[in-house]
Parts: C-alpha cells; structure tokens; sequence
C-alpha cells in the first residue's frame, strides 16, 4: 500500500483548478485539495493513507484540519517550512519504499531521492484520477527540462546521501 505527502500550497499552485479557489479564499484551496485527495483515495484501492503538509503558523501547527477518511493535514509551525517537516517524516520513516512525494520543489526531491523515496510531480500525481477533468486539470505546468543522465543523478544522489550521512 502507498503512501503519499504532498506540499499542500506546492500542489495548489502548480493545479489551475485549485489556484482558482484562491480567488474565494486560502481554505477554500485547501478543502478542494482534500476532496480531491479523499476522492482519489476512494477510487484506488493501493493508497493506504495521504499527507498534506502546509507550512503553517504556531497556533495552527500539529492541529489537523479535518481531514477526510485516509488523508490527513498537518501544519508546521511558524519556525518549521512545509519542506523541512517532510524530510523530517522520511528520515524517521520505517519503510521508505511504501512512499511517494508530490511536490515540484526540488529541495523535496533532492532529499526523497537521497532517502530512496519515489517522486512524482504535481501534474503525475493528478493523472492518477483518471482522464482529465476540470478539477485534474494541473496546468499552468511549466515544460519539463531534460534531466540528466542515469550516471550523473546517481553520482549526485550518492554525494548528497554522504553530505547527509545516510549512504
């Protein structure tokens, strides 16, 4: 069974669905993101549980908001970001390879990497519901860049994973 954490505000602006609610308010974006993700979860039997880490502020943090069946929202503190929260959670986490990040943010990535944890982008992540709808619609997506070679992203992940000293 999978489980996925995903960069709350990350997901919301990298969907045009779910930045439109901007317009009517922050937690309007936030519960359309639940919904999806609860909606998502009803449909696929293989996704055990969905995190949802939004960089927050003292009064909020560690208080999720109501989540919804198998997915759960967290909030940092004022002092903690989003990012730093999730590689807390993969540092400490007992079976990385159950897990999936969804986050266009490179500092996540680095570190799922590094801790053997697959990555998906935001766009990869909506694809999961199926054919495109309105609300899996996870554009405006900026054009994937030509990555690098297998070689080098292993040479790279090997010298983080020692800059970390996990490898």
């Amino acid at each position: 069974m999978k489980i996925y954490i995903l960069v709350g505000y990350n997901v919301i602006h990298a969907v045009g669905a779910l930045g439109n609610q901007l317009d009517r308010s922050l937690q309007a974006a936030r519960e359309a993101l639940v919904r999806d993700c609860a909606d998502l979860c009803a449909k696929r039997r293989d996704i055990s549980r969905i995190y949802i880490v939004f960089d927050g502020k003292d009064e909020f943090a560690d208080r999720p908001l109501p989540g919804r069946g198998p997915v759960t929202v967290l909030f940092t503190s004022s002092q903690e970001e989003a990012d730093e929260r999730i590689v807390a959670i993969l540092r400490r986490h007992a079976m990385p390879q159950n897990l999936r990040i969804v986050s266009n943010d490179n500092y996540v990535e680095n570190h799922a990497r590094a801790f053997g944890v697959a990555r998906m982008k935001v766009a990869e992540f909506y694809g999961l519901f199926g054919p495109k709808t309105a609300r899996a619609d996870a554009s405006p997506m900026p054009r994937h860049k030509p990555g690098l070679s297998a070689r080098h992203a292993d040479e790279i992940t090997a010298a983080y994973k020692r800059h970390l000293g996990i490898g």
